[in-house]
Order: C-alpha cells, then structure tokens, then sequence
C-alpha cells in the first residue's frame, strides 16, 4: 500500500546518509550510543516497524493536563510523538539536536551559539506602537527581541556555497517532525520520491522568518504594508537560514549536509595535526564522520525519549500522572521564579548597605 508504513520510512530516510549512518558506527562514549530501550525504538523507526514501547499499550487513551482524552495509541505510538502533551517534551527533543549542533561546531573552534537574542529589538523604533513590546513580563521580553534564531554559525556564506569567501555569521533553525496526516501525504511515498517530508518543512523557514520580521516592522515599527524594512533588511544581511529538520525516521534536512561539510572543510587545516591526519582532506573526512556520528546519535535517542517518556500518560492513570506531571511543572516553575526574587532582593538589600553612610566614631 501506498501509506504503508515500512514503504514511508523507505522513502524517508532511503537516500540519507545521516539516516543510516548511527546503524553503521560503533557505539563508543558517553554520548555515543543508545540504552537496550531506546536503541529498539530507533532500529524500528528506522525500518518503519510496530514500537515496542507501546507494544502492551495499542488502543489506550493519551491523556492531557486537564484529564481528557486526547487521542489513541497506535501501534507505532505515532500519537505519543505528535500530541501536544504536558512535560515539555518537544522542547527536549529540539533542544538536544540544537545543543548537540552548537556544541559540536564549538569543539572544534568555530563561533556558534543558540538561542540569538536582541538582533532584531534594537531596529524596532521607539513610539506608541512599541509600547506593548516594552510592557512587564515574560511574553513581551520575548515579543520585544523578534524573531529568536535557534542558531548562530560563523561560517563561510551560505554554508561554504562561496568557499573562498570569509566567514561571517549566519543564522539557523532547527525542526523536528513526526509521523502525522500533516507529514505523512501518499505523494510523498511516490517512486523516486525520497526525503519529502523534511525537504518540504525545511522549505518554509526562510518564508516564515520574513513573514515575522515584516510583522515585526509593519504591527511594531513605522513601515507601512508592503514595504522593507529595517527588520526585514536586517535578516536578510544574513544570507539563508539555515534549516536543520529532523524526521521521523532518522532523515534530516539537506542543510545538515551542507553544514558537516562546511564545518569539515573550515576546521580540517587546523585539526589535521590535532587528530593524526595524514592529509587535509584526510582531516576533513574524519570530521565529518565524527560530526554526523555523534549528532546523529544525540537526535536520535531524543526522539526515542520523547516517545518513552510519554508512555506514562496512557491507559489506567494516565489522567493522573499527566495532572501531577503538569502540577509538578507549575511548582518548579514557581520555585525558579521565587528563586530569582530573592536573589535579587538579597543583592539590592546588600548593595543598599555598602551604600549606607556610616559616620566616623
């Protein structure tokens, strides 16, 4: 069939060569390998296979925050990865894949950074319609700085397209998706079709950057509709965004390519000694094996935790646990925020002090 599920991941992760490169490496490292439980996962995601996680769990109710039902398991667990479900769970799963992007780019001597805040805050000017950016509290901070890249790479132009060109800072964006009806369109399991689900996401970030920054200078600035301004102008100083999607089935995007590449070819003149390479180019194949070897592992076992994890919201009690699991994560954040306050209640008063004047005698 068409949507057969073996045939999707085919046709997913068919022509990837980060897909199937985790099953062909030795495990070796803290970070590099999978526990007996998620390493099963992995091999039947990859293969387009029954989960074994849920395998006891196959027509239970997924229950939310407030008690309800929001869907059933199916015996891929697809619903588990795909619902919107209390635990922060999406978040995790993004932020090890981007963590483990930065911190790889980092190890071998190359700015990056994550989370790029305030590029675009300062070009947004000040007036009545920027007053809600500079209102109290978390939703306007955020609103306040614009867009907020997941990513900040100082490579060369659009991820070493123009090698012979100087690094400069681009910007990048990670995305994860699952198995879904959103996703998972019979076109894309057609003959010769290989990797359609994450090429078509992947496509959307650069439209959907400038459509934040044009909202970003039509709602917030003094540019009238349809035209550039200094939010749009500014993004675009950076080149191409950088899509980093991860799918379902272990594929990822064709900028992750591009980007082991780049970071290959920038960092094996300086490395080569470093790691015994005889050669540059050597040096620039051993890295990017270690670069796909150990960010395919980190993406990989997140997604299996993310389906693991969620198990605990199905079936008997599972209304429960996601209600102490939302309480839970009420109560922490309440106690960070408390935390803060205090802290800086406790600087202030300090600082008051040695402020005080205190005569002589």
């Amino acid at each position: 069939p068409i949507l057969d599920r073996r045939r999707t991941a085919f046709h997913c992760n068919g022509q990837c060569k980060q897909a199937r490169l985790w099953i062909s490496s030795i495990p070796g490292g803290e970070t590099e390998g999978a526990p007996p439980r998620h390493f099963v996962e992995c091999v039947a995601s990859y293969l387009g296979t029954a989960s074994p996680c849920v395998r006891q769990l196959v027509g239970l109710p997924i229950y939310d925050q407030n008690g309800g039902a929001r869907g059933f398991v199916n015996q891929y667990g697809d619903e588990l990865a795909s619902l919107q479900l209390v635990g922060d769970g999406w978040r995790r799963h993004h932020d090890k894949a981007k963590d483990s992007i930065c911190d790889e780019q980092l190890g071998l001597g190359i700015a990056a950074s994550t989370e790029v805040w305030g590029i675009f805050s300062p070009l947004i000017p000040a007036g009545q319609r920027r007053a809600p950016l500079d209102a109290p509290g978390w939703e306007a901070k955020r609103l306040r700085h614009g867009l907020v890249p997941d990513l900040a790479m100082e490579l060369p132009p659009d991820l070493g397209g123009d090698a012979t060109a100087p690094p400069r800072k681009q910007l990048g964006e990670v995305k994860t998706i699952h198995h879904c009806p959103t996703h998972d369109v019979a076109s894309n399991n057609n003959p010769g079709i290989f990797g359609a689900a994450v090429k078509r996401r992947a496509e959307k970030i650069a439209r959907e950057y400038k459509d934040k920054a044009r909202r970003l200078d039509t709602e917030f600035g003094l540019t009238p509709d349809g035209a550039d301004g200094p939010c749009l102008s500014r993004l675009l100083t950076f080149g191409a965004i950088a899509a980093f999607v991860f799918g379902a089935a272990g594929e990822v995007s064709r900028d992750f390519d591009r980007w082991v590449a780049s970071v290959a070819a920038v960092s094996a003149a300086r490395m080569s000694r470093l790691i015994g390479a005889r050669t540059t180019d050597q040096a620039r194949g051993c890295i990017a094996w270690r670069l796909r070897r150990k960010v395919g592992w980190v993406a990989i076992n997140a997604a299996a935790s993310l389906k693991i994890d969620r198990c605990e919201f199905v079936g008997p009690g599972g209304a429960q646990a996601a209600k102490r699991r939302a309480a839970a994560s009420r109560d922490s954040r309440q106690a960070r925020n408390h935390s803060w306050q205090n802290a800086a209640r406790v600087d202030r008063d300090e600082r008051r002090a040695r402020q005080r004047f205190r005569p002589w005698g």
